[in-house]
């Protein structure tokens, strides 16, 4: 990429959206800012900042859960091979039921997977990120139902709450 001179960088600033809860964005009281020229509030004088506030933000994802996806994607890959989803197609409706049968058994009580040991949550998150990728590098079989009208219900039944 072309380097951006301070006019486009200011441009590239100000038409950028940011994460509401990017410290930086609201400093505390007394803490300075680096700002261009006194014209846009910037965390710092990188123009790959910019350009990195235009990405989804991972530092938001909490290490804790990122540690049991990790942990049941580990006893996957020796249960199945690595990204074994990658070498043949999976059907959505496997990963569903195995993800729900999860949250059903971590809800219900139980926080580990008896044969794994492994956290329910970790398993959970697994299934939806193996899906997700699987869509993402076109090996979803996409097995789901026709659409149906669950969202339309909610918002037709749920009472508003404010």
């Amino acid at each position: 990429m072309d380097k951006l001179t301070e006019k486009e960088l200011i441009n590239e600033f100000n038409t950028t959206t940011f994460h509401p809860l990017d410290k930086w964005i609201y400093p505390k009281a007394g803490e300075p800012s680096v700002a261009i020229k006194g014209t846009v509030e910037y965390p710092d004088n990188n123009p790959k900042t910019v350009l990195g506030l235009k990405k989804p933000s991972l530092s938001a994802i909490p290490p804790a859960g990122m540690f049991h996806l990790g942990l049941a994607m580990d006893n996957g890959r020796n249960k199945y091979g690595a990204m074994n989803w990658r070498e043949k197609k999976v059907s959505s409706s496997i990963y569903y039921d195995a993800a729900l049968r999860h949250l059903l058994s971590w809800y219900d009580g139980e926080d580990y997977a008896e044969d794994s040991g492994v956290h329910h949550l970790g398993h959970a998150m697994a299934c939806l990120s193996i899906v997700l990728d699987a869509m993402e590098t076109g090996n979803l079989n996409d097995d789901r139902p026709h659409k149906g009208v669950y969202s339309k219900l909610v918002d037709k039944y749920v009472k508003d709450k404010s």
